[in-house]
Formats: C-alpha cells, structure tokens, sequence
C-alpha cells in the first residue's frame, strides 16, 4: 500500500470508535487527508490496521503513510473494564501511547501527537480542574491516561493533549440509552451526586481542528461548559424530547463507585482560544433532535461576533419580520418549500406539525437560534416577547403566494 505525500496528512489510530469515526468525518470535511487505522479487517486504501500494542506495527504504519499529524484515540475507555483488568489496560492504553510516541520519534518525520485523555486523570472530589490542576486518577482507567500524559510530555515535543468529559451525540452510547428509554417510555435511574462537564460531539470535533489549525502545543480542556450530574442531564434530556419528566429517578452512586463525585473541567482555556460555538445541554439537545441547526462556526472579537448559520441549499428569497408579544404567526405549510428562521431577538413558541406522519413538536426559540421547517410540516409562532427575525425561502413567493397554505 502506498500514500501520495500531503502537506495535511492525519493517521487517526483508534478511527473504528466513537470519537475516532466522528473525527475522521469532520476532518475530512474540513479538507485533511485522512488516513484511518484500527483492528477491522478493511480493504480500503485509505485504512491501515494497526494494533497499538504491537510496536513494530505501529512504527511501520507510521513511516508508511507518513503523517503530519497523529491523532490518539485508541484504548480500552470502559471504567469498569479497566478495573476488572489492569494489566490489559495499562497493556493497551499505556504501552500503546508508549508504543505511538517511539513510532514518531523513530520514523524521523516529527509528527505532531494528539492525545484524547479524560477528566479522570483527577481524583474527582472537588472539581473545576484546571490544565495545570495536580493530576491524581482515582480509576485504574485514570491511570492509565496520567501515564499516558507523562509519556507524551516526557518524550515529544509538539502535542496536544486534550482532555474531555463524557462526549455525547448521535451514536453515544449514554445518549442512546437516555434517548431510547425516554422515547420507549421506559424509567432510568440516574445519579443526583456525580457532575461532570458532558462535551457535544460537534463541538468537540470542531476544536480538535481549531486547535490543529492554531498549531496549539500543551494540554487544554475541550468540554461543555454546564457542571451538571447525570440526573440533570438525564432531566434536561427528557424535558426537550417532550417525555414524562416521572421517567427520571434519582439514585445514588453506591460507595466505593468507579464515578467522580466531581470531574467537571475548567475551559477558561478553550474559551478564549477556541472561536466555536460551545452550546449548552438543551440547544444541544434540541441540535439532536433537528429542531434547531447547529452553527458550522461562531467567531468573536474585540469587533463583535459572526455566526455561521447555514450552507446547504440556495435561498432564494430573504425577509426581516417583526411582531409584538402575543401575536400568533404562520400557521401554515408549504408543499414544496422549505423555510428557514434567524431569531435576531424576542422569545418564540414554535409549534411544528408533521401532516405526513402527524407527529406534533414544540420548542422555544430564542436570540441565535436558527432552524428549518420542511415542506408538509404547519408551523405556528406564538409570539412570548416582542421579536424579530429573517426569513429564508428555498423559493420566492409571488404576490397571489401560491405555496403558502393556511390551515
């Protein structure tokens, strides 16, 4: 197998998981080359398989491909897998970053590391931990990302590592577990007295660029910005899917329980170097769900912020509106046109209907928010507060307004 030479080249090890495919997908958008590895037994030109607890097949697959960057984000990150076993995961999670770490330093061509390490790397009992907070894992699986670090910052100069906490989205497995018993009407119970800082997925992915693009160098803290316990996350949850708020029970972790009391991370840090849109839990929720667009950037200055909204699609009719509190708009479909809405200010209850499968949503959109309604969905404006907005037509309406149908 043989790679073209790339002045943006990425070997993502660890591309098979939840963190490695989402990031594989992002990059590639974003105009990396991409080269993926892990143990599936894949065909692809662009795949390589590697095992990071197999040296000489780590450092062959660098040289091979030769990467200007590494991304590391394979292991074992089960708490309770690690427990069980310590000597597999110190074997996979630590030789392994030993084994990436002489790979790079042996094939000569200096690439740059990027590490996905954990909150756990603490002990968990106070929270709010800053980059250079002392590192004190309470988990055998925190160990084994503290060691990691010291490997890394030990041995190699230009890295990045990057610790998060708990990063959810389609896929996840604890919002699918959340999401499909809430839907399936079926209780979970969740811990009141474990917080942390839960990461969307998007933004996560989005940073991990920024920070290649910046040429960042050190550790930094990439989470949400909401210390939350599961409980509060689960009830947020459940709140935006519209689902019986009953369906959430509060429990308490049993002593002696792998969870952090508290690993939520201080992202001072990330917030001032990193111009992305970090949402909270409900928006992005909401993001999920398709009710609202997750903006593709947000950038701000001393000059003032600019927000990415869109870029799918050609509009080809834009308007401003404005209306007063408690004023009912819409209240219409259209058969062939989508719709789009930039709430500039105000508080809106949107109510959407599907006249397709009948299914009815709701959600309250506010300053920032962007969203679409599709053809055959009745939408309708209950206006809270006084508010503004610009309206988007994939198509231009006449004067006699032939796809506007009022029900």
């Amino acid at each position: 197998m043989s790679f073209q030479k790339h002045s943006r080249k990425i070997l993502i090890l660890g591309a098979d998981g939840y963190l490695g495919h989402a990031l594989n997908v992002h990059l590639r958008a974003t105009g990396w080359q991409v080269i993926e590895s892990g143990l599936a037994d894949s065909k692809r030109d662009d795949y390589l398989h590697i095992d990071i607890r197999d040296k000489q097949h780590v450092t062959e697959g660098v040289i091979e491909c030769e990467p200007d960057v590494v991304i590391h984000a394979a292991g074992v990150s089960s708490l309770l897998a690690c427990e069980k076993d310590p000597s597999m995961a110190h074997h996979v999670n630590v030789v392994g970053t030993e084994n990436i770490v002489a790979a790079i330093k042996d094939s000569g061509r200096n690439s740059k590391l990027v590490f996905i390490s954990s909150d756990y790397v603490f002990d968990g009992k106070c929270g709010n931990y800053l980059e250079d907070s002392p590192k004190n894992p309470g988990t055998c699986y925190g160990l084994t990302k503290a060691r990691s670090e010291d490997e890394i910052i030990g041995k190699l100069d230009d890295h990045i590592i990057i610790r998060t906490s708990n990063v959810y989205g389609q896929g996840g497995n604890f919002y699918n577990f959340i999401k499909n018993s809430l839907k399936g009407r079926k209780p979970v119970e969740l811990y009141d007295d474990t917080f942390y800082t839960p990461t969307f997925l998007s933004y996560f992915s989005s940073a991990v660029s920024v920070l290649l693009l910046k040429e960042f160098v050190g550790i930094i803290h990439v989470a949400g910005k909401q210390r939350v316990s599961r409980y509060e996350f689960g009830s947020i949850a459940c709140a935006t899917l519209g689902a019986n708020p009953s369906l959430v029970v509060a429990a308490h972790q049993e002593v002696g329980g792998l969870l952090a009391n508290d690993s939520s991370l201080n992202i001072d840090l990330a917030s001032k170097i990193i111009p992305l849109y970090n949402p909270n839990i409900q928006n992005s929720f909401e993001f999920l769900q398709g009710l609202k667009t997750y903006p593709y950037f947000l950038y701000s200055d001393h000059r003032g912020t600019i927000q990415g909204l869109n870029r799918r699609g050609i509009w080809r009719e834009v308007n401003y509106a404005t209306t007063v509190a408690g004023t009912i708009r819409g209240n219409h479909y259209h058969r062939d046109t989508t719709e789009a809405f930039f709430i500039v200010c105000g508080l809106i209850q949107v109510k959407i209907k599907s006249l397709v499968t009948g299914i009815e949503t709701q959600f309250i959109a506010k300053k920032g928010d962007f969203f679409e309604i599709t053809p055959m969905h009745v939408h309708t404006f209950e206006v809270r507060e006084s508010a503004e907005w610009i309206n988007f037509l994939s198509s231009s309406m006449d004067d006699h307004a032939p796809d506007i149908i009022t029900v």
